[in-house]
């Protein structure tokens, strides 16, 4: 087990937090039971659909799931695009809001320890160029943008690629 395992384990297993999110492991079943927003809609549908989407992710060698009462709220995870990188990646569903603080926290943790146990010399994220709220939760988490990608989305939209490296600050 790798310094990183163990700090994913710690949250994975003892963050429980006042509102009743939890952090639990990602399993395939998590995304069809997420109740979808329109940013998700699209992403499912550009990703090969719903159990496609859930295939990704469950592929990923870094995949949790915030549960709210029993139910799916957010998806979140790091898939290693090959050795030291990673593409960061998260499904919220519409009752993510209530839950922020676990979510938050469970990244906030995730990407520490990614970064300074030096498993990740860089993390990287896309947010699509029209979606405000992703772009100020990418500069919450440390990440800086790096460059517009023209074209990106699958509807032909721009997004912008943030990343974050160890030595970042936050």
């Amino acid at each position: 087990m790798t310094p990183l395992d163990d700090n994913t384990a710690f949250f994975i297993d003892a963050i429980e937090r006042p509102t009743g999110g939890r952090i639990v492991p990602f399993e395939p079943w998590h995304i069809p039971a997420l109740v979808q927003r329109e940013h998700e809609a699209a992403s499912f549908a550009a990703l090969g659909g719903i159990e496609h989407t859930a295939a990704l992710c469950d592929a990923a060698e870094y995949a949790y799931t915030v549960m709210g009462d029993g139910t799916p709220v957010a998806c979140i995870g790091c898939s290693v695009l090959w050795r030291g990188v990673g593409a960061a990646w998260a499904f919220l569903s519409t009752g993510a809001p209530r839950y922020w603080k676990t979510i938050h926290g469970g990244v906030t943790t995730f990407l520490r320890g990614a970064l300074c146990d030096g498993e990740f010399h860089r993390i990287q994220t896309s947010v699509r160029i029209d979606h405000p709220a992703g772009h100020r939760w990418a500069l919450r988490l440390g990440f800086a943008p790096e460059r517009v990608m023209r074209g990106y989305c699958s509807d032909g939209a721009d997004a912008v690629c943030y990343v974050r490296f160890p030595n970042d600050r936050r």
